[in-house]
């Protein structure tokens, strides 16, 4: 018998249905991997604090920001939505915008085109050239190009829970590819979703049905919060004294990568040095928001901290607001993987005493 009677000659259709299953099985993978970032992410939020609405908010953010990631997507948008198709929190591609202009426009979006023929149809819509997409709804002002969308319905069983948006410059950008990937996205998204939405409601203080939960929920793989590393320059565990607080309106919440970029932050961490959340965007690192002299110790305890999930980041530093005053700085952090890659999700809140830079360095 030759090599060649003895070997196996596939056929173009054979070949064809094996390379959808491998992307089939790497989109299942890719899926999974989302999951457990986003149930990571949303455990080590819970057990920082008890403002569950300030959970959602960040994972929202990272829902956002890692389907984006996923499809390659220049531009995104997300809706939470109750029971009644009402949104409850929602990003827009547009950025910061007027509340009354912000209602206007997220009441439109999700009552017009290619959001309201998802919400009707529970599919994924997909746009491969909005100039000949009767569905595409262009909004006045917009500061984006859209040529190319997926509408995506988040949903667990017969409840839609979100909507993501996802956009493009070029046409013909997204793909059967895209829309498989997001479609297995979805109902991995769809899990942790739930979770967060259901402890949200349990930890609402006037449900009169139920009491909020005593303990924030636990991960396995995470380490317990305070090791001896939380008693900084004198302060006793400031970390305990951020996530005991029961309203998080002077208390910063960031999410940053290995390298420092902020990928997310809140209102009250962009008010504590003095910007607008866009434009925290455009820095290149946290360690921009610290002086000189402390941005040493404060790297090294982000890198100690991305190294190990034992080992979460408590220390009091100084900031630097954006009038050139100096301020003190209680974070805690913790490591998370965001969109595959190790990061940090933390909190920040300013205090009054201002420590030298060895104290913070050697705590």
């Amino acid at each position: 018998m030759s090599d060649r009677e003895g070997s196996v000659v596939l056929t173009n259709a054979e070949v064809l249905q094996l390379q959808a299953e491998v992307d089939r099985l790497a989109a299942r993978n890719a899926a999974l991997q989302l999951q457990h970032e986003l149930l990571a992410s949303w455990v080590i939020t819970a057990r920082m604090t008890t403002a569950s609405n300030l959970m959602l908010r960040a994972l929202t953010q990272q829902i956002l920001e890692s389907l984006q990631s996923l499809c390659q997507a220049e531009q995104g948008s997300i809706f939470l939505l109750d029971a009644q198709g009402q949104a409850t929190e929602c990003l827009l591609a547009r950025g910061s915008t007027i509340r009354e202009q912000k209602r206007e426009i997220v009441n439109q979006i999700l009552q017009e085109g290619l959001a309201a023929w998802t919400i009707q149809r529970r599919e994924i819509a997909l746009v491969t050239d909005s100039m000949d997409d009767e569905r595409w709804l262009q909004l006045p002002n917009q500061p984006y190009t859209v040529r190319s969308a997926l509408c995506i319905p988040v949903q667990r069983g017969k409840r839609l829970l979100a909507l993501v948006t996802l956009m493009h410059s070029q046409p013909h950008y997204f793909g059967p590819g895209s829309v498989e990937q997001s479609h297995v996205a979805a109902e991995a998204i769809a899990l942790s979703l739930e979770n967060a939405m259901l402890y949200q409601t349990l930890s609402t203080p006037d449900n009169p049905h139920e009491s909020a939960p005593s303990e924030a929920p636990s991960l396995p793989s995470v380490g317990s919060s305070f090791s001896d590393d939380s008693v900084v320059s004198g302060i006793s565990n400031p970390a305990s004294s951020i996530a005991d607080q029961r309203t998080l309106e002077d208390t910063g919440l960031l999410i940053a990568t290995a390298e420092g970029r902020l990928r997310y932050v809140n209102r009250a961490f962009a008010q504590i040095f003095g910007y607008r959340r866009r434009d925290l965007a455009k820095i290149e690192s946290i360690l921009d928001l610290i002086p000189v002299d402390y941005q040493a110790a404060l790297a090294h305890k982000l890198e100690h901290c991305i190294r190990s999930y034992e080992h979460p980041l408590t220390c009091i530093s100084v900031g630097r607001h954006r009038n050139g005053q100096l301020m003190s700085l209680e974070f805690y952090a913790e490591r998370i993987h965001f969109s595959g890659e190790p990061g940090v999700i933390g909190l920040v809140r300013r205090v009054d005493l201002l420590p030298s830079p060895e104290a913070s360095y050697n705590g």
